[in-house]
């Protein structure tokens, strides 16, 4: 008797308890890679050695590393896509030397399985330091960052970038900022995006997503009902006993 109410309290415990797994998605080797969803489309002139970076359009989401992310036409690549698309304006596009991810629009993430999670931090930067001759929005200095929590309501906060200007740091990591994040525990989902609500080719860099994922299942309700069921014969048998 006292060993299955030691076992029904372990499985009790086991239920409650989470499991989680610290990752930081740096989006290396994602740029002119094959991902389902996404377009190759090469370059033609790139002095960094790479031929392709990996573009989704409209609002079709990529996934990587059990994350789903979506942007109006978010692009993975290297820092060959600033240079090329900065025309006019050479240096000014972002660069750190690796692959990293660029959203046009608000970038949203969530996992594939709608689960929790936490955001420790990130880097982030504007896409150019300058205003490009066909865009009609400056760069971005200042990024809205907002997430959903899992027990209900938001939280959010303003990420505002140094004056140093990207060319400065280039392939160094310095195009950068790191931010690192308190508050944004046990969240479902995050957002990135423009204070001002617009969009433009001055759009949102990011790299490094530092996670900390919440791995543990949710018990299916069959579960609960037959530890519950289990629980109430172990009471109705120690009354019996008693009487």
């Amino acid at each position: 008797m006292k060993t299955l109410s030691k076992l029904l309290m372990v499985a009790a415990l086991g239920a409650a308890s989470a499991g989680v797994r610290a990752e930081v998605i740096d989006f290396n080797g994602l740029a002119g890679s094959a991902m389902p969803g996404g377009q190759q489309s090469p370059l033609t002139s790139d002095p960094y050695g790479h031929s392709a970076y990996t573009e989704f359009l409209g609002n079709t989401p990529s996934h990587v590393a059990g994350y789903a992310l979506t942007g109006y036409n978010h692009v993975y690549t290297t820092p060959v896509l600033g240079i090329h698309w900065a025309a006019g304006l050479p240096g000014t596009g972002a660069d750190n030397g690796t692959d990293y991810l660029v959203s046009f629009d608000t970038l949203r993430v969530r996992r594939d399985n709608g689960g929790s999670f936490s955001l420790n931090g990130l880097d982030l930067t504007n896409f150019y330091d300058e205003q490009p001759v066909w865009s009609e929005y400056p760069a971005q200095t200042t990024f809205v960052l907002s997430a959903t929590l899992s027990a209900g309501g938001k939280v959010s906060t303003v990420l505002t970038l140094d004056d140093i200007p990207n060319y400065w740091g280039n392939r160094e990591g310095k195009a950068f900022n790191h931010f690192s994040l308190t508050g944004f525990n046990d969240i479902t989902s995050f957002q990135i995006e423009r204070p001002d609500g617009l969009a433009g080719f001055a759009g949102i860099a990011i790299d490094n997503l530092d996670l900390t994922t919440n791995t543990s299942p949710v018990p299916e309700p069959s579960s609960w009902a037959m530890m519950g069921l289990g629980l109430l014969g172990l009471a109705a048998y120690a009354k019996r006993r008693k009487a």
